[in-house]
Formats: structure tokens, C-alpha cells, sequence
């Protein structure tokens, strides 16, 4: 041990050493974490200073260190000293590097630092939300604000990220915690109200975002975002959403005072050319209890959307988008027919004019 004290000195560190030493309350033993370059890499190797009831001194019939006592917290150099006696080799162990930087750079590369002071402002953490949270916190995106007043409930736990522990948990603040657990030092806020309450009392910190993303799937909501997004003080918008029983996907990106949603959307913000047939489409189902309607969907069909969110959300970060742009995703055809669904003339006719294609793409 006395060499590992040693070279803790001789690294420069005899101040963070003897502070630590000085709160130690030697009932287990104390770990110490050794950075240095080493071929051009950061090696982090672990170390252990023993306890007194870990040592047994040479000629001692009890285990103990001589000069080290347990309330001479204030003697830091008589404890060092004492350490530095015992004659045993100190245990080792494994340090992993989990801090957010090199997690981001060992799986996304050099996008990661492209992506790292960016700030996304995700409102919506349902299925698409959730998912797209996480995707954007695993690809780099420094800061998270995530806004929604919903409940996880058992009904949800079929496709979301979250699952039966976040029962009861609202979502935005489930989601913070589950985003955390796999980056402790994530930049992300969980905020469980409306967004438009939320935007009334934050506008300044929401223009500084560098891009607000609506994934409620409300028509209504996004066509009230889209008129306040029309300010050249606010940053670009992304919405997205699935048509009926996720058989397509939207991902309509925004620059403020520029072609907007309101450009191909009606007055109810519904879209004015879907992929489906609303005319003839199925009602949506209802649930027994209260009647609401809901949206039966696989979570596969969740993923397809959540990509096709995702990657526009990134192109418009780094900014290989140029203008207002308008994608769309349309799943397999035989889910339009199993569904009771049918297309619209006009995306049929794209459908069978691209062949397999399943990703299109319109400037507004």
C-alpha cells in the first residue's frame, strides 16, 4: 500500500488523496481511481486502500494497523503514515468509463460531438415520444426537455418504452428517470403539464432550443403550435404522427416564417392528401369503460415511425435540410387491406409507380 500511496503522490494528487482519506470512515475499504494517457488513450485503473480490520501486521496475533485510529479523522498524515506500514498488496478492480461522452463516441462516432450542445424540446412522450427520447439521447443530443402531463397506464405498456413499473408515473418524468439509468449525467427534464402552459411560462428558454418536436398525434394541437412557431425569434418544429392503425407515418419539418404545416393541412390541421382513404376507412375502436377511441397498432409499425422522425430530427440538427420538408413512410400494403383500410387514389398510384419503395419525401 505504501507504494500505491506513492504513486498517487507522484501523480499530483496528495490533496484529493488526503481529503479522501480524511472522510473515510475505514469500515470498508476506500477506492481509489487512477487516470492517465497512455498511447494516445485514457487508461482508468482501480485500486483499494485496506481497512484496519482487513490488515494483520507482521508479528500482531489481531488484525489492525498500528498509529491508524478510527476517530482521528482530522489526522489525515498519521493515517497515511500508518497506511503507508502495511506490508499487503492492495486489491484491484475493474473501472468502467460510463460518463456520457464516451458512451456517445463509442457508439455514434463523431456525430455525438456534433449533437452535444444541441437542445430538443420533445412535446409527447407516448409510444413515438418515448421511443424517439430515448433514440435522440442515445444519438447525442445534449439536452432533453420532455413535455407531457399523461399517465402511464397498463394500456400503454404494450408499445412504450416505459413498462408496468411506470404504472401510474407520469410519462415525461418516468421517461427522464429511464433516460438516466443509462446516462447518469444526461441533460434531461421530465415536465408533466400541457405544453401550452408550459410554453407561456418558458418562451424565452424555448427559443433558445435548437428545434421543438410535436408527437401527440393531435391535428388540433399541432395546428396551434405551427401559428405560434411562425415567429422568426422561434426555432424550426418537427411533427409527427401515424394515420390510422400506424399503416403510414408523417414527419413534417418546419423552418419559422417559412412553409409551414398550415400549407398542407386544412383548418382542423388534418392533412390534406393522407396516405388512407378517410372517407372509407373503419371507426377507430373504443375502450369499454370511458369510449375514448384509441389507435391499435403494433410496435413495430411504432419503430418504422419513430425512424422516420428520428433521422429527420437528426438531418435538421446538423443541418442537412435546407428548406420546410415533408416525409412520409408507408407500410406494407397488405396492413392497409387486413385493416379494412384503402388508399387514396393519388398514393397509389406513387406506390405503384416507385415499386417496393417505402419512404417518399416532398419539400413544402
Amino acid at each position: 500500500m505504501k507504494d500505491l500511496i506513492s504513486l498517487i503522490n507522484g501523480a499530483g494528487a496528495a490533496v484529493e488523496l488526503s481529503k479522501a482519506v480524511s472522510r473515510w470512515r475505514a469500515r470498508s475499504s476506500l477506492p481509489i481511481v487512477l487516470s492517465f494517457d497512455h498511447e494516445n488513450a485514457r487508461v482508468y485503473l482501480g485500486a483499494m486502500l485496506l481497512t484496519p480490520k482487513q490488515v494483520r501486521m507482521p508479528g500482531l496475533t489481531q488484525s489492525g494497523i498500528p498509529g491508524f485510529r478510527q476517530g482521528s479523522k482530522g489526522k489525515v498524515r498519521a493515517r497515511l503514515q500508518a497506511l503507508c506500514l502495511v506490508p499487503n498488496r492492495f486489491p484491484h478492480f475493474r473501472v468502467t468509463e460510463v460518463f456520457r461522452e464516451f458512451l456517445h463516441n463509442r457508439t455514434a462516432g463523431m456525430t455525438a460531438a456534433e449533437l452535444k450542445s444541441a437542445h430538443v424540446v420533445v412535446i409527447g412522450c407516448g409510444a413515438i415520444g418515448g421511443q424517439l427520447s430515448v433514440q435522440l439521447a442515445q444519438a447525442g443530443v445534449g439536452k432533453l426537455t420532455l413535455i407531457d402531463a399523461d399517465v402511464m397506464s397498463w394500456q400503454n405498456v404494450g408499445r412504450h418504452v416505459l413498462n408496468s413499473h411506470d404504472v401510474g408515473r407520469t410519462k415525461a418524468l418516468a421517461l427522464e428517470l429511464a433516460i438516466k439509468r443509462s446516462f447518469p449525467d444526461a441533460a434531461v427534464l421530465g415536465i408533466a403539464t400541457k405544453w401550452e402552459d408550459w410554453i407561456k411560462k418558458n418562451r424565452a428558454e424555448l427559443e433558445r432550443a435548437d428545434l421543438v418536436i410535436s408527437v401527440t398525434g393531435e391535428p388540433a394541437s399541432n395546428r396551434h403550435l405551427d401559428a405560434l412557431m411562425s415567429s422568426e425569434d422561434m426555432p424550426p418544429v418537427l411533427f409527427g404522427w401515424m394515420e390510422p392503425f400506424g399503416t403510414a407515418a408523417h414527419a413534417v419539418f418546419c423552418y419559422p416564417s417559412s412553409r409551414r404545416l398550415c400549407d398542407i393541412t386544412d383548418e382542423r390541421g388534418l392533412l390534406a392528401e393522407p396516405v388512407v382513404d378517410l372517407d372509407t376507412a373503419p371507426e377507430l375502436p373504443r375502450e369499454p369503460s370511458c369510449g375514448a377511441f384509441y389507435q391499435p397498432y403494433s410496435s413495430l409499425s411504432s419503430l418504422s415511425s419513430t425512424s422516420l422522425i428520428g433521422e429527420l430530427a437528426l438531418d435538421a440538427l446538423l443541418g442537412r435540410v435546407s428548406k420546410s420538408v415533408h416525409r412520409v413512410w408507408v407500410g406494407n400494403v397488405n396492413e392497409f387491406s387486413r385493416n379494412g383500410l384503402s388508399l387514396r387514389p393519388s398514393w397509389l398510384s406513387r406506390i405503384n409507380g416507385f415499386g417496393d419503395s417505402r419512404r417518399y419525401q416532398f419539400f413544402i
